[in-house]
């Protein structure tokens, strides 16, 4: 259900920041189609069968959704796509001891045999109880395993029972281009397995939400709306590709812009993930925009270039070192324009700065502020656990 109404500015705690064929004669060619139709089948299967082998490096309980071979320049087949994922796909319902009916619902996809199921962080932490729906209709219990806050991903875990889900397969997310095809299985507003379709818009994209920036976002056009979230967005060959985050909305609905992160992430986290390690990330804690020399002009600032400081996260480590922040004007705000002598031109350079930093690393910080230089020392934190 993540949404967010504000393009241009940043979140920041240092780390950037739904795929969708006479008698005689005749029966003999009937005849011969009918057997060449059957060594195909058999063949095929035969083929898949060996592939997984190779693939499969330790044995799993569950099967891996079957791969679809997709033929370039013909149309993608939702159908196909629906029917081989489904199984690897559960809505998550998230219930609390104050609101028994649930406080929300999203997606998750199955990723072993043991249970594991990737999400992302805001359908579960606020959660007291997790419940998850399988393709088949049931539900049982799911408990929460590892989150990690600043790239919006967690895993949950439940005991599901034999025969009854599938393995996800992931696929290349370095290889999704703008044009392709896509689609998106999930729960909107509660509706269970639900899939849309759509094309990459772009790759690549950075994008601000809840106090945290994540990098090389895939856009599409796939409907996402609430409900959605964490759930798979699928390549024509039934591979997932990224895992739906965020929309991009002024109207807290679907219009056109859906944010999914990218698989390639998602696997690189994956195993800390499962082991519930701890992934503190470090935090400045400010929202900000970029200053541009036209902008700089247009309100007489000092300086071209900087971070103008448009918030700061009560609590954090910008307010404990002094910055101030102000969202109506950069003059009453402070500008921030480097960090440890390091140039802060644009809001990124602050992104990536402070990502390369850990938890209890100390920083300079020089802004200015009503046309004086002054400097502050602040020492990072961790991200916020929701």
């Amino acid at each position: 259900m993540a949404m967010s109404s504000v393009p241009a500015q940043s979140d920041n705690s240092g780390f950037r920041g739904e795929v969708p064929s006479r008698r005689g004669l005749g029966s003999v060619i009937v005849l011969s189609i009918a057997v060449a139709l059957v060594a195909g089948i058999v063949a095929g299967s035969l083929t898949a069968w060996l592939i997984l082998r190779q693939v499969q490096t330790e044995p799993v309980v569950a099967a891996q959704t079957p791969q679809i071979t997709y033929v370039q320049e013909a149309e993608a087949s939702a159908a196909a796509v629906y029917q081989a994922v489904s199984p690897s796909v559960v809505t998550i319902w998230t219930l609390d001891e104050d609101r028994p009916r649930g406080i929300g619902s999203g997606t998750g996809i199955i990723v072993d045999g043991q249970g594991h199921i990737v999400t992302n962080n805001h359908v579960v932490s606020q959660a007291d109880r997790v419940r998850v729906q399988l393709f088949d209709g049931s539900t049982l219990f799911a408990e929460i395993v590892g989150r990690d806050p600043a790239t919006d991903l967690a895993v949950i875990r439940a005991n599901l029972p034999q025969d009854t889900f599938q393995i996800a397969r992931f696929g290349d997310s370095t290889a999704v281009k703008p044009g392709d095809p896509v689609f998106a299985i999930g729960a909107p507003y509660g509706f269970s397995h639900s899939i849309t379709a759509g094309i990459v818009s772009a790759v690549g994209r950075d994008y601000p939400e809840r106090g945290r920036e994540i990098e090389g976002l895939i856009q599409s056009d796939t409907e996402i709306n609430p409900g959605n979230s964490g759930g798979p967005l699928l390549n024509v060959n039934g591979e997932v590709i990224g895992i739906t985050t965020a929309i991009q909305t002024t109207s807290q609905r679907f219009q056109g812009v859906g944010l999914s992160i990218p698989s390639n992430l998602v696997q690189e986290l994956l195993p800390r993930l499962i082991r519930g390690e701890d992934m503190r990330r470090a935090f400045l804690g400010i929202r900000m925009a970029t200053i541009t020399p036209q902008a700089a002009q247009e309100s007489n600032l000092d300086v071209e270039r900087g971070v103008w400081v448009l918030g700061v996260t009560p609590g954090s480590a910008a307010q404990r070192a002094g910055i101030r922040g102000n969202g109506q004007s950069p003059r009453n705000a402070d500008i921030i324009t480097e960090i440890d002598g390091v140039s802060m031109r644009t809001a990124d350079d602050l992104i990536a700065y402070v990502q390369s930093k850990n938890v209890g690393d100390t920083i300079t910080i020089t802004v200015h502020r009503n046309g004086e230089t002054l400097e502050f020392t602040a020492t990072l934190g961790a991200w916020p656990n929701s």
